[in-house]
């Protein structure tokens, strides 16, 4: 197969990618990437399979030329709801972050927030008190230097938008995870800048 032809395989791979993670039939870049190659019938080729920047472009470029209207309008829904929930856990030194922070949600991504204590326990009894029913579970993060811990998440319906909290110690502030989209430093927003995002749109 000509390099020509492995190029353009490559780039209809991302595209294809792309688009699943845009209209929500896969749940991350290595499930759209997976996905994609089933679709493609180029699973026997993932040493030349795009990487997750590469498919956040071709997700972007989809969603600029076909959802251009309904991404913003999700967005903006998503980080309004964020900012009302960000005031109520202000205890917890809350972060946007993910798809809503990045400008990319969709109908199917939930609203991602970072809170930091020490106690291991006090997100829970938060949720108890204000009688917030929840999901709990953990997530694995990466961080510098190939460390991997599993962190406390939380699932709620809040304001019909479901929202995962993921629960760090109050270093976490200082070190915050690696992004699966090019292993730095996750972005990350407190209240007061998701408010200047929505002021700016």
């Amino acid at each position: 197969m000509s390099r020509r032809r492995d190029g353009a395989l490559h780039q209809e791979w991302a595209q294809a990618a792309g688009r699943l993670l845009a209209e929500g039939w896969a749940e991350g870049y290595a499930d759209a990437r997976e996905r994609a190659a089933d679709e493609l019938s180029l699973s026997a080729q993932t040493r030349d399979a795009p990487n997750n920047r590469e498919i956040d472009a071709a997700m972007r470029a989809y969603q600029a030329l076909f959802l251009a209207e309904e991404t913003k309008q999700r967005v903006r829904a998503q980080r309004e709801v964020a900012m009302h929930l960000m005031q109520e856990l202000q205890a917890f030194e809350p972060r946007l972050v993910g798809p809503a922070l990045a400008g990319t949600a969709t109908q199917h991504t939930p609203i991602n927030l970072h809170v930091f204590s020490d106690d291991p326990t006090a997100l829970e009894r938060f949720f108890h008190e204000k009688r917030v029913r929840f999901d709990a579970d953990s997530r694995m993060y990466r961080f510098g230097g190939g460390r991997e811990e599993p962190m406390p998440l939380y699932r709620v319906n809040y304001q019909d938008e479901v929202v995962e909290v993921a629960l760090f110690p109050e270093v976490g502030l200082r070190q915050p995870p690696l992004s699966a989209l090019d292993q730095h430093a996750m972005g990350r927003a407190t209240r007061a800048q998701v408010e200047a995002l929505l002021v700016d749109a």
